[in-house]
C-alpha cells in the first residue's frame, strides 16, 4: 500500500502533496467512520435516519413514535436498549445532533447515508 500511495504521489507536484494527502487522510478516516457504525446500527436506525434526513427535523416525541413498532416487533431486543439507546447509539456516534426536543440529522449522518448508496451497502439490517 505505501508503495502504491508513492507512486501516485510521485505524479502529483511537490506544492501540492500536503494538500492531496491531507484530503486522502480525511477520506480515509471518514470511510472507517462510515464502516465502524454501519457494523453497530440497527436497520430500524438507518431507516429512522433517513427519515430525519429526508424531513430535515422531528421532534422527540416523533422519533419516539417511529421507534415504538420497532420495539413491538423486536422486543427481546429493544427491551435491553429501549428509546433511550435507540436514539442514544444516533446521537453518540455523531449521526443525529439534539437541540431541545428536537431532532436533526448532522453531516455526518447524512453523508453516512449518501455513503450506504455509494457503496451498496444493505439497509436491510435486522431490528
Amino acid at each position: 500500500m505505501e508503495q502504491r500511495i508513492q507512486a501516485e504521489l510521485a505524479g502529483v507536484q511537490i506544492d501540492n502533496r500536503d494538500e492531496v494527502l491531507l484530503r486522502n487522510l480525511a477520506i480515509a478516516r471518514l470511510q472507517a467512520g462510515f464502516e465502524f457504525t454501519y457494523n453497530r446500527i440497527f436497520g430500524s436506525q438507518i431507516l429512522g435516519l433517513k427519515q430525519l434526513d429526508v424531513l430535515g427535523e422531528v421532534t422527540v416525541e416523533q422519533a419516539r413514535e417511529f421507534f415504538t413498532p420497532y420495539a413491538k416487533q423486536f422486543p427481546q431486543i429493544y427491551a435491553k436498549h429501549g428509546f433511550e439507546g435507540w436514539l442514544g447509539f444516533m446521537t453518540s456516534g455523531g449521526l443525529v445532533a439534539v437541540d431541545g426536543d428536537r431532532l436533526k440529522p448532522t453531516t455526518f449522518g447524512h453523508e453516512f447515508l449518501v455513503y450506504l448508496r455509494e457503496v451498496r451497502l444493505s439497509e436491510a439490517k435486522p431490528w
